[in-house]
C-alpha cells in the first residue's frame, strides 16, 4: 500500500516547483521582454525612459516615463516638477505585484520629489518614503495629455524629471 508513496512525494515536489515557477517567474520574464520590446528599456537600472511612441499597452491619452529600479545602493529619489496636471506614479516589484501607487487625485501637486527605500533601508528617516518590499522593481509616471499643445507642454515637463541614487 505505501509504494506509491515515494512516486506520489516526487511528482508533488516536482508539481509544485512548477507552479512557483509559473507563478513568480514567468510574469517577472514577461513584463521585462515587454519592457524591453515595447519601451526599448536595456537592462539599465535607476535612469528614467520617456516613452515616446505609443505601445500597445498604453492610453493614447498618456505619457510615460518608465525606470527598473535598483535599491539595493540605497534609496532612490524622484524628482518631479510640481504641476497642476494630472499625474500617476505607479512603483511594482519585480513580479508585477504594485505595492504603491500615488496620483494629482489622492495627493494635490504631487512632490517634487518622492523617495523609495528597500527592505534594507527599515531605519529611514523620510515617513512619507515608499517602501519596497523588494530591492528590485518598476517605476511608472503617467502624465494626462488633453490636445496636441498640453502634450508638447507636458512632454517637456516630464523631461525635466529625474532619479538619483542618495545614501542610506
Amino acid at each position: 500500500m505505501l509504494t506509491f508513496l515515494p512516486a506520489f512525494v516526487a511528482t508533488w515536489g516536482a508539481l509544485s516547483a512548477v507552479d512557483r515557477l509559473l507563478t513568480s517567474a514567468a510574469p517577472q520574464w514577461r513584463l521585462r521582454r515587454s519592457l524591453h520590446k515595447n519601451l526599448g528599456l536595456n537592462g539599465a537600472t535607476n535612469v528614467l525612459h520617456h516613452v515616446d511612441e505609443i505601445t500597445p499597452m498604453a492610453a493614447v491619452d498618456l505619457l510615460y516615463s518608465v525606470a527598473e529600479f535598483d535599491l539595493s545602493e540605497g534609496p532612490l529619489r524622484l524628482h518631479v516638477a510640481p504641476t497642476d496636471d494630472y499625474r500617476a506614479l505607479q512603483c511594482a516589484t519585480t513580479s508585477t505585484v504594485t505595492f504603491a501607487y500615488r496620483s494629482t487625485n489622492t495627493t494635490p501637486r504631487l512632490g517634487s520629489t518622492t523617495t523609495l527605500v528597500g527592505p534594507r533601508d527599515a531605519e529611514h528617516d523620510d515617513p512619507s518614503a515608499l517602501r519596497c518590499p523588494d530591492s528590485r522593481g518598476l517605476l511608472v509616471l503617467r502624465f494626462l495629455v488633453t490636445d496636441a499643445a498640453h502634450r508638447a507642454r507636458i512632454d517637456e515637463k516630464r523631461r525635466e524629471c529625474r532619479l538619483e541614487i542618495g545614501s542610506r
